[in-house]
């Protein structure tokens, strides 16, 4: 199997028990503003969240992941990085702190331990009504 299979089937696992729902793989989702679309990692049964799984691969990427993200409808956008490095490196960016403002949790999940997770979330500013 190939490792990047193998690691988004552990954090699919992962959540699905953290979050307490189903998570389809690979769900192709339409992006607002735009006639296409992208293939997800991860989303809920209800289309409430989209999960992104970044690797070490994705060092240069995660800021276009994010825009993909964000482009989508669904209420819950979720970033789970599965290396420490590339978490800790994405964290000290400027993309991040942006990001993170526009609702996107970002957490890592350490695959060498059983059930790691750990959550950052900046909740966004609340609209005047």
């Amino acid at each position: 199997m190939t490792d990047w299979i193998h690691y988004e089937q552990r954090v699919k696992a992962i959540l699905e028990r953290k979050l307490r729902t189903t998570l389809d793989e690979h769900v192709f989702l339409p992006l607002r503003g735009s006639n296409r679309g992208f293939r997800f990692d991860l989303v809920d049964k209800d289309r409430t969240i989209v999960i992104e799984i970044g690797t070490a691969e994705y060092k240069g990427r995660l800021a276009d992941v994010c825009l993909l993200l964000l482009a989508t409808d669904i209420k819950r956008k979720v970033l789970v990085i599965t290396n420490v490095n590339l978490y800790r490196m994405f964290r000290t960016m400027r993309q991040y702190q942006i990001v993170s403002a526009m609702g996107i949790e970002v957490r890592y999940i350490d695959l060498t331990k059983r059930s790691s997770v750990s959550r950052t979330r900046v909740k966004r500013p609340v609209e005047p009504e």
